[in-house]
């Protein structure tokens, strides 16, 4: 489910993050040199190989990492409308803020490695706020 509020100044998002699931898309197109602020809240349940379920936040777990960053943590991907350019991974957690260097889009999932988050549960309330 998401939420849109356009204004001519300013673009707003709101959705519900599958904890279950890869990069999924904010339906928001992001303008070279725009501002985003990502906020997130929200209590969700990490399975690490065969290990028992943590509750996590957007934080994600300390105690263990992938691709060092907290397992379970919010991480976004900026995509680029250039093909040549790749995936501009980054961490977000409760809250992160980025300027566009391109036109593109905005993908958010939790930090995990793939195949791994099916046995995960619940859902991140993600805010996206574009100016």
């Amino acid at each position: 489910y998401i939420r849109k509020n356009n204004t001519s100044q300013a673009s707003q998002a709101s959705m519900q993050l599958d904890t279950t699931k890869g990069w999924q898309l904010v339906d928001l197109p992001i303008k070279q040199g725009q501002g985003a602020c990502i906020t997130a809240e929200g209590i969700y349940a990490v399975q690490v190989r065969n290990q028992q379920a943590w509750d996590s936040t957007p934080e994600g777990l300390t105690y263990q990492y992938h691709r060092h960053i907290p397992m379970g943590k919010l991480i976004g991907g900026f995509l680029s409308v250039d093909n040549d350019q790749p995936l501009d991974v980054f961490p977000v957690g409760k809250r992160h803020e980025f300027k566009a260097p391109s036109d593109g889009w905005l993908l958010l999932r939790i930090n995990e490695p793939v195949g791994d988050r099916r046995d995960n549960s619940g859902v991140l309330t993600v805010q996206v706020d574009i100016q």
